[in-house]
């Protein structure tokens, strides 16, 4: 579907995403999704695909 992405591999603590329109933590959505994380942030959603939502951290994110 447009506007969603699935990554199968993310290692919380090894791996990070990065969100150039994003300031902060507080500026993406996160969800648990049975089992898995959403990420949404400007109507675009990222499925981590088994990784619970507790196991990130803001070190797993790069901004601006």
């Amino acid at each position: 579907r447009e506007g969603r992405d699935r990554i199968l591999d993310f290692q919380p603590g090894r791996d990070r995403l990065s969100f150039e329109t994003a300031e902060g933590l507080g500026d993406l959505r996160l969800r648990r999704r049975k089992g898995d994380t959403e990420i949404e942030i400007d109507g675009t959603r990222l499925r981590l695909e088994e990784v619970g939502r507790r196991a990130l951290e803001e070190d797993d994110f790069l901004f601006g």
